[in-house]
């Protein structure tokens, strides 16, 4: 094997672990402390990525447009990872910012964006307010 060969080969093996190194740190997952926004929009997430609609409706507020099938319809994908980028508390209300990113298996393609859940404190719990990211259509008046 010629110097230039084992120079490459170096170069590809050195790019492999860095990659390894790369997607390890990237599959860390952060807990929040109990009764925090960012508690909330953690297990809300979460219930979504597991099927689980009643867990996930049972983070809204109770006068909340969002209904259980609206939540049937939605799930998250494997390949997406949601990361806690700011929060942000003013008396009863908050605002979580998460970053939402997509990530297909050719390493080139994939996308990413920013989105803010909205909270309000109700009986003492922090639940999302408004129509949060995926759900981009709840109903504005109940049946």
């Amino acid at each position: 094997m010629s110097m230039r060969n084992r120079i490459i080969a170096s170069l590809g093996a050195l790019a492999l672990v860095a990659l390894a190194i790369f997607s390890a740190t990237q599959s860390k997952t952060s807990e929040f402390a109990s009764g925090t926004p960012e508690a909330t929009v953690q297990s809300f997430f979460k219930a979504l990525a597991e099927r689980d609609s009643e867990g996930a409706l049972g983070y809204f507020v109770s006068t909340s447009p969002c209904e259980l099938f609206e939540l049937d319809r939605q799930g998250l994908s494997q390949e997406i990872t949601i990361d806690l980028v700011e929060s942000e508390i003013s008396g009863a209300n908050a605002k979580v910012k998460v970053r939402i990113r997509y990530s297909s298996n050719d390493m080139v393609s994939g996308w990413k964006e920013d989105q803010v859940i909205r909270l309000e404190k109700e009986s003492g719990l922090w639940r999302i307010a408004g129509t949060p990211w995926p759900l981009y259509d709840c109903e504005q008046e109940k049946p």
